[in-house]
């Protein structure tokens, strides 16, 4: 009996790996003053937490230009978004549904949140960095991702990012 435990724990844990809850993220240009975020996941994620660093002196980015993307005939247009501006330069978000509704359910790719920027300086390109990235599952489940990730953009080139680096 005890081979048999020992055996099942094995077999279990190995599943359990095989199918570990992956998702991978990406900010996309809409146009010149907005900014997606595109979420892709094999499992349903229902909690989302990260972290926004750019330079403030680029671009201007409040807490409420940062809203989701779902439309009013959607399960999903009652998701909460909060967002906070810790200090200029460093937004951290925040997105989950009270009533238990998935962001993006498994095996979907899904803009989910946009995020209104005012450029502030001559320059035509700038850069986003999304860090401290916490993704739950469902009851909390941890789903694994990149922590870090640097977007640059132009906004005189129609194709963005023009370059994304994985810190």
């Amino acid at each position: 009996m005890k081979k048999l435990l020992i055996t099942l724990t094995t077999v279990a844990s190995i599943a359990s790996l095989t199918f570990a809850a992956n998702a991978t993220y990406s900010l996309e240009k809409a146009n010149d003053n907005e900014l997606n975020l595109l979420l892709d996941s094999n499992s349903d994620v229902y909690g989302l937490q990260f972290d926004l660093n750019y330079d403030a002196s680029e671009i201007k980015l409040s807490e409420e230009s940062i809203n989701h993307m779902f439309s009013n005939g959607d399960s999903r247009s009652n998701m909460s978004v909060y967002s906070k501006i810790k200090t200029p330069g460093l937004a951290r978000v925040i997105m989950f549904d009270l009533s238990g509704e998935a962001i993006i359910t498994s095996d979907n790719a899904e803009n989910i949140l946009s995020m209104n920027i005012e450029k502030l300086s001559a320059s035509n390109t700038f850069s986003l960095t999304i860090d401290n990235v916490i993704m739950a599952g469902l009851h909390g489940s941890e789903i694994i991702c990149s922590d870090s990730q640097t977007f640059d953009f132009n906004l005189m080139d129609s194709t963005s990012p023009i370059e994304t680096k994985i810190v």
